[in-house]
Formats: structure tokens, C-alpha cells, sequence
């Protein structure tokens, strides 16, 4: 009898050694320590501390990047494909040995991710202005410092936005700490907090308290605006209330519009403006080809 129970042990241990069919876990696991929070070169996910939460970055690491070399962060759209996009432009970074790191803000925890978290609801259900600290944009400069940290990067870090991630974006240039970064890019935004004190906020600045906005710094951040050349229909949730019909009947000429809302404001105030604008050509309303151009024309 004894004989038998040890043969029956050596028997299960055995098959529980060697169950190929198991599934395995993917992706990075929240307990598995600072191993989930590495660089691995080539394509990967790990994670991060933002704020009080923790959410994932999409990464490509080419073979040949080194840390002088550009390190590149770029902000989902509405469609929050952080890892779609990173997959999409591995090629374009590994060509061009740009570290790209693409965070993924869910909708789950970041309902106002294209606003910053600046607006929120009353009890009422009306759309307010919510106290500064709830901003996102204090948790966007520490989060892009641990990333440049954990990275190594010592070059140029470069931040682009497209869409919904354009409008956060530019508003972290106008109410945030941007200083970081060597190079913005706000691609194809749906509308705009314009820099135009007789317009209401969220649209302009008109309500906000004394000191919210620096434009005098804000216009001094080295910011390229990006539009698609084709960038004209209203499809992908274009919004298209009256003060955002005002900016213009598509992003093209909304983003075209903001700049010279821009220029205007820098000339009546006497202050410098850095800011630029470029026009995307064949390139409509398209998170990859957006990437692309800035990996492969605008990073040297």
C-alpha cells in the first residue's frame, strides 16, 4: 500500500509539470515587483504610477537607442489605441532610434482625459470647473520626470497628442509645467481652449481665476501645431456645439484658427510667441500617419 501511494504522488507531480494547455498570464503583473516596471529592447508593456493610480505603457525600445537619443512620448486619442499606435509605428521608431512610450489613460479613471480633468459635473449634471488640484496636469509633469528617469534619456524628449490627446495637450501647455519637454506637438485637436479673454472657458479663458494662465510662458513653450492637410470631415466625434462651430467647420481649420487666436494674443499683449504651424500633407485625420511624419520629418 505504501508502495502504491508514493507512485500515485510521483504520478501527480509529474503531470502537474508538464500542462502545456494551461493559459499563462499576460501583460504586465501590478505585484510582480520593479521586473514589471522595466525596459525590455524591442516592443513590450509595463507600468506606471500616475497619481494615485497605475496605468500601462506601450513601448518601443530600438536595439540601437541610446540615451542621447530622443525619447518620445505620445497621448492617445479618444479611441485610447495606445498599444495599436505603438504597434503601428515600431518600424518608424526602430528606423529612427526614438524611444516611444505610448501611456494608456483609460476611460474608466479618466473620463475628462481630453479636458485635463479641469471640467466635471455639479450635482445638477451641469459641466464646472473643478478645483485645480483634481487637474491632471501636476501628475503629467511627475509622470513624464519618472519617465524620463527610469528611461536614462538624457536627449531630447519630445511629447506629441493627436485628437482628444491634442486637446489635453495643448492645455497642459497653457495651465501646466511643460518645461520638461524640448519639443510639443498638438496634432489634430477637435477644438480648442482659445488664448481670448472675452470667451467663456472651456473655450477660451473668460471665468477662470486670476493666474490660471501664463501666456506670457505658455507661448514661449517650443509647441508645433500639426493639422492634416485632410483633415476636413466631422465624423470621429467632432464636436459641434455653437462655440466650437466658431473655431471652424473642421479640425483643419480649427487648428489654423487657434494658431492665429495665437498670434493675436502674443501681438496685443507684446509678448514673444515660439509656436508653429504646419500642415500634414495627405494626411487626414490619422493617429499612425500623424506619428510617422513627426518620427520620421520633424525628430532628427
Amino acid at each position: 500500500m505504501k508502495r502504491f501511494f508514493l507512485f500515485l504522488l510521483a504520478a501527480l507531480t509529474l503531470l502537474s509539470a508538464c500542462r502545456p494547455d494551461l493559459p499563462q498570464p499576460s501583460g504586465p503583473d501590478p505585484e510582480a515587483g520593479t521586473e514589471s516596471r522595466s525596459f525590455r529592447a524591442g516592443q513590450g508593456e509595463t507600468l506606471c504610477d500616475f497619481g494615485s493610480r497605475t496605468i500601462s505603457l506601450y513601448y518601443v525600445k530600438p536595439e540601437g537607442w541610446t540615451p542621447d537619443r530622443p525619447l518620445l512620448l505620445y497621448f492617445h486619442g479618444k479611441g485610447r489605441r495606445a498599444e495599436a499606435i505603438c504597434t503601428a509605428l515600431r518600424e518608424s521608431a526602430e528606423k529612427a532610434k526614438v524611444f516611444l512610450v505610448c501611456p494608456l489613460f483609460p476611460e474608466t479613471a479618466f473620463p475628462e482625459y481630453a479636458s485635463g480633468n479641469m471640467l466635471g459635473h455639479d450635482g445638477n449634471g451641469k459641466r464646472v470647473l473643478q478645483p485645480r488640484e483634481k487637474w491632471m496636469f501636476t501628475a503629467l509633469t511627475r509622470f513624464a520626470a519618472e519617465l524620463k528617469q527610469r528611461t536614462g534619456a538624457a536627449g531630447p524628449f519630445v511629447v506629441l497628442g493627436h485628437s482628444a490627446g491634442s486637446q489635453l495637450l495643448h492645455r497642459y501647455v497653457l495651465f501646466g509645467d511643460t518645461r520638461i519637454f524640448s519639443s510639443i506637438y498638438c496634432a489634430n485637436a477637435g477644438w480648442y481652449t482659445l488664448p481670448e479673454a472675452d470667451i467663456p472657458f472651456p473655450y477660451g479663458l473668460k471665468g477662470l481665476p486670476p493666474g490660471t494662465c501664463s501666456l506670457e510662458t505658455a507661448f514661449l513653450r517650443p509647441v508645433t501645431l500639426l493639422v492634416g492637410e485632410n483633415d476636413t470631415k466631422t465624423s470621429f466625434g467632432l464636436r459641434m456645439t455653437p462655440r466650437a462651430a466658431a473655431q471652424g467647420k473642421n479640425r483643419l481649420e480649427r487648428g489654423r484658427n487657434f494658431f492665429a487666436s495665437a498670434e493675436r494674443a502674443a501681438r496685443r499683449q507684446g509678448i514673444t510667441l515660439r509656436w508653429t504651424l504646419e500642415t500634414v500633407p495627405d494626411t487626414g485625420h490619422d493617429s499612425v500617419k500623424i506619428g510617422k511624419y513627426v518620427l520620421e520629418k520633424m525628430i532628427p
